[in-house]
This record gives C-alpha cells, sequence and structure tokens, in this order.
C-alpha cells in the first residue's frame, strides 16, 4: 500500500510469513526507475510501515522494494 502527498510517500506492506523464525528488520530500497536500487533505511525494526518525506523529486517515478 501507498500513500503520497507532495514531496513525501508513505509505504507498507504485510508481514510476510517467518517461517518460526520472528523477522528483526526491514530495509528499505529505492529506484529512481532506473533499476538500480539503492538502500536508503537500513533498518525500520519490525515496523510494516515507513514515510518518506525528504529527497523526492515531483513528477519522477519511483519504485520501493521492502
Amino acid at each position: 500500500m501507498v500513500s503520497q502527498s507532495g514531496t513525501a510517500i508513505k509505504i507498507q506492506w504485510t508481514t510476510p510469513d517467518d517461517g518460526g523464525t520472528p523477522l528483526t528488520t526491514y530495509k528499505i530500497y529505492s529506484d529512481q526507475a532506473t533499476n538500480t536500487f539503492v538502500e536508503i533505511i537500513p533498518s525500520t525494526g519490525v515496523v510494516n510501515t515507513f514515510t518518506i518525506d525528504a529527497g523526492l523529486l515531483i513528477d519522477s517515478v519511483y519504485q520501493f522494494k521492502v
């Protein structure tokens, strides 16, 4: 799920099956339509929502992966 406003974006994801081992952190990667993902958030802990509110350009395409 994604919501956006101006130059900010909020991403939210569903916690995956942990296979019996509790998850301890998520890493968030961003790509500005180049297919070269860069880690932007080294660790969110175990939260499953994050807001990026700086450095995004208006009228640009971004991809995110967690």
